[in-house]
């Protein structure tokens, strides 16, 4: 059988179906400046520019701690 690269709309089908199944007790405030992940989202709700897709408020509070996570170990340069 075929292993089938996974790309980033694949990835972020993921999260998205993993984070229903987290609990969601305190949104993230839509007027909260952007997250440094909030690309990938716009990207895989096809949004151009500058606008909003507004799932960050969306998400868990463990998924965003674990965005914030990992984008400020990279920015950081560090590997996992």
């Amino acid at each position: 059988m075929a292993r089938k690269t996974l790309t980033k709309r694949d990835l972020v089908s993921v999260i998205l179906e993993l984070d229903t199944h987290l609990p969601h007790q305190s949104p993230r405030s839509e007027d909260a400046p952007r997250p440094q992940w909030c690309r990938i989202f716009a990207d895989y709700f096809g949004i151009k520019g500058k606008d909003c897709c507004g799932i960050c408020s969306e998400l868990s509070e463990t998924t965003v701690a674990v965005l914030d996570k990992l984008v400020t170990d990279k920015s950081h340069g560090e590997q996992q």
